[in-house]
């Protein structure tokens, strides 16, 4: 068994502690790459124990040392065997006869430190305790902007969705819709862009059903729809939990991109999308439907039930009616904010 002589983490620095920084969703770092280690003997029997690890904590080897299995190896000789790791337990490396101070001085130097949380602890302690000595890394960990993720049709494949109607029923254009956000507390606006409107901006546009409209206004939210441009902007604070607009029209097609006001580290917004399962409730005023409106005949002809809670007849003009099949795809685009953390 070895006598530990000296087990400074951060090399000729004063202390014998390490301080790193690390950047959310970033490369691995070094934990202690200027660690020394100095021992009488070798480590047979002892162990190296690495507590004070999260569940998205990832600890790994690099340079000199790596793993063969249960193995753990420095310049291709085995100097013990590793237990734990995952899930935040404890990391224990069993040495043998081989683990001599300057191998475990190589081994402690290529460990490294990496997070999978997407909102990270601002700072995390991990403890190295070598045969009873002990010395502690503290790790400041700058967190980013990270976007929402928005997915039109749920589960589905893909992002978008799709969605026809026959005149006069009212349609959710995406009702299995998803918007989250991983660090962010609430959602400050969203719009939905009809962007084709094939029988002009005065018949066809988008609004939300009257029992939306009511809980919009209830949570203090601003709606406001532009004909030049067949923007429905919902702007405001509301909960965090994911947003399912829903439109009607005659045939759509769905393209949706989410845009946050907050930037990352460079500034500039940065955009993505992805799938994610949608939750069973939507306790939120943002569940809500925005109704299209399309031409129809001047019969007159009574409003077909509501299918939500938020739906509201279809307005129509005087123009004349036209088979569901024959009316062009109209396409709608949305994008949702998120406030700051």
């Amino acid at each position: 068994m070895a006598t530990v002589t000296g087990f400074d983490l951060n090399g000729s620095r004063a202390g014998l502690n390490e301080a790193r920084a690390y950047v959310e969703n970033a490369a691995a770092i070094d934990l202690a790459p200027v660690a020394t280690v100095s021992a009488v003997g070798n480590f047979a029997g002892q162990s190296l124990r690495i507590s004070g690890l999260l569940p998205e904590t990832r600890i790994g080897f690099d340079g000199f040392a790596s793993l063969s299995g249960a193995n753990v190896r420095i310049s291709g000789t085995t100097i013990g065997t590793i237990t734990g790791g995952s899930n935040g337990v404890d990391i224990v490396i069993a040495f043998n006869a081989s683990a001599t101070a300057a191998r475990i001085q190589t081994l402690i130097q290529e460990l490294t430190f990496a997070s999978t949380s997407d909102a990270p602890a601002a700072s995390q302690a991990v403890t190295f305790n070598l045969a009873g000595t002990v010395r502690t890394a503290v790790i400041s960990v700058t967190a980013v902007n990270d976007l929402p993720q928005l997915d039109l049709n749920g589960t589905a494949s893909g992002t978008n969705g799709a969605a026809s109607v026959r005149e006069q029923t009212p349609t959710a254009i995406a009702p299995a819709a998803i918007l989250t956000d991983a660090d962010s507390p609430s959602l400050t606006a969203l719009t939905a862009t009809l962007t084709t409107r094939p029988n002009g901006d005065a018949v066809e546009s988008l609004a939300l059903g009257a029992a939306a409209a009511q809980l919009a206004t209830a949570a203090g939210l601003a709606v406001g729809y532009n004909a030049a441009t067949g923007s429905l902007g919902i702007t405001g604070t509301a909960p965090r939990t994911p947003i399912r607009p829903s439109c009607a029209a005659s045939s759509t097609t769905t393209s949706a991109t989410p845009r946050q006001a907050r930037t990352g580290p460079s500034g500039s917004p940065r955009t993505t999308a992805r799938a994610r399962a949608p939750p069973a409730t939507w306790p939120s005023p943002w569940r809500r439907s925005m109704m299209r409106r399309c031409p129809t005949s001047t019969a007159a002809r009574p409003a077909p039930p509501s299918p939500w809670p938020g739906a509201a007849a279809i307005r129509r003009s005087a123009s004349p009616r036209r088979a569901a099949s024959s009316m062009p795809i109209r396409r709608i685009s949305t994008v949702a904010s998120c406030g700051p953390n």
